[in-house]
């Protein structure tokens, strides 16, 4: 079964997405995408900016960030089907040449070079895994002090942070 996931914001305003559904994927609610670019705004001039999306999924995150006038972005996910199906949808939006696609591992990210912003929404069960994780892409080059990282988790894990905003049962940190 598909369903479309419509894209609120930039150029790409109002296309949509048409992903699988399965069980493992949960793709971020548009109030909670709203949200995430509402406080990015106060954060950062997105123009131009670099973006990791990590534990992508549908790429919704990254794919936003495209459509508000980002540069490039780095779509990590470990399984295979998804980032087919993420490369398909870059293709029909006519945004393929500004991404990258990593069909990894979060755990294991190749050597990089900084972005500016790096989306982390890992499966809720695997949010003990969010340290780990960000660690890799700090060893591998992903960021620097610089960088922004969003994080969306299941509201019931607690970090140190700089913002968060909790919606409906997701939890999402600002952290830089």
């Amino acid at each position: 079964m598909k369903i479309k996931l419509k894209i609120i914001s930039g150029h790409l305003k109002r296309h949509s997405l048409e992903i699988t559904k399965n069980t493992t994927l949960r793709p971020v609610l548009t109030r909670v995408r709203q949200t995430i670019f509402d406080i990015l705004f106060n954060l950062i001039h997105i123009e131009n900016t670099t973006i990791a999306d990590i534990c992508c999924g549908s790429g919704i995150l990254g794919i936003e960030s495209l459509s508000r006038g980002s540069s490039k972005c780095h779509f990590f996910d470990m399984n295979k089907k998804t980032i087919e199906e993420l490369k398909k949808n870059c293709n029909n939006l006519s945004i393929f040449p500004l991404c990258k696609f990593w069909n990894k591992n979060a755990l294991t990210p190749p050597s990089g070079e900084p972005v500016d912003i790096i989306f982390l929404d890992p499966p809720y069960e695997s949010n003990f895994l969010i340290k780990k994780i960000l660690r890799r892409f700090r060893d591998t080059n992903w960021m620097n002090e610089e960088t922004i990282i969003v994080i969306s988790m299941d509201k019931k894990f607690k970090h140190n942070l700089l913002k968060q905003t909790i919606i409906s049962s997701t939890s999402l940190l600002f952290l830089q």
